[in-house]
């Protein structure tokens, strides 16, 4: 669980929303969820999940969320085939889930800026380079209406 948690932190995600802290002077919560924001059933007890969204700043009412590019199909056509419990591929659930959070945050007045990896410098694996100072500038026209 330690090894998960020093990984995910070490993620991209998480090296823009540190940056974006230090642009906003705010510390967003991670993986913040809404008790009422869910997924789909799950197949066995028929238990929902929380969806996670990336970065919420509560005192400025905003919510970050960092796109990926639609990926290369996986070499292994099972994987690519296989249907979620919602009878919907795994790329096709992420899509509706991106849907149910934007609806759900207009919802509930909450503003929200997705921002795409792909407007970073980034190298042949799509792992951003982190050129600080060029990303923090991208970020503070981003983030410009939020920032004090």
């Amino acid at each position: 669980k330690n090894k998960n948690k020093v990984t995910r932190e070490r993620s991209d995600e998480y090296y823009l929303i540190h940056l974006c802290n230090d642009i906003l002077d705010q510390k967003a919560f991670h993986q913040f969820t809404f008790e009422d924001l869910v997924g789909d059933e799950h197949k066995k007890n028929r238990k929902t999940t929380a969806l996670p969204l990336d970065a919420y700043y509560p005192e400025l009412n905003l919510v970050l969320e960092f796109l990926e590019e639609e990926r290369e199909p996986s070499a292994n056509p099972k994987k690519i085939e296989r249907l979620t419990v919602s009878g919907v591929t795994r790329a096709e659930q992420r899509k509706i889930y991106q849907k149910r959070k934007q609806i759900y945050l207009k919802e509930n007045q909450i503003f929200l800026i997705e921002i795409r990896y792909s407007l970073f410098e980034q190298d042949e694996r799509k792992n951003l380079l982190r050129n600080r100072e060029e990303d923090i500038l991208i970020l503070k026209n981003i983030l410009k209406k939020h920032i004090k």
